[in-house]
């Protein structure tokens, strides 16, 4: 049976690292099944990053971003 897990991670203001940071993850030997990262109110462009970052996944993938209010 093949591992999965799911990666979760909160960013704020990581607009500098957040494109290496997916990156990475989808070059590891062992991907996550999901990734869901919530943004908490970035003023730098991560949130738009992480919606850019939704369309070339596959339905492998979920990449979720969540703006607080």
């Amino acid at each position: 049976m093949r591992k999965q897990f799911t990666l979760v991670s909160t960013v704020f203001n990581e607009r500098k690292r957040i494109d290496k940071t997916i990156e990475d993850l989808r070059n590891q030997t062992l991907q996550p099944a999901e990734i869901i990262i919530t943004d908490a109110g970035s003023t730098d462009g991560t949130y738009e990053a992480l919606i850019e970052w939704q369309r070339p996944f596959s339905c492998a993938y979920c990449c979720i971003a969540a703006k607080r209010l």
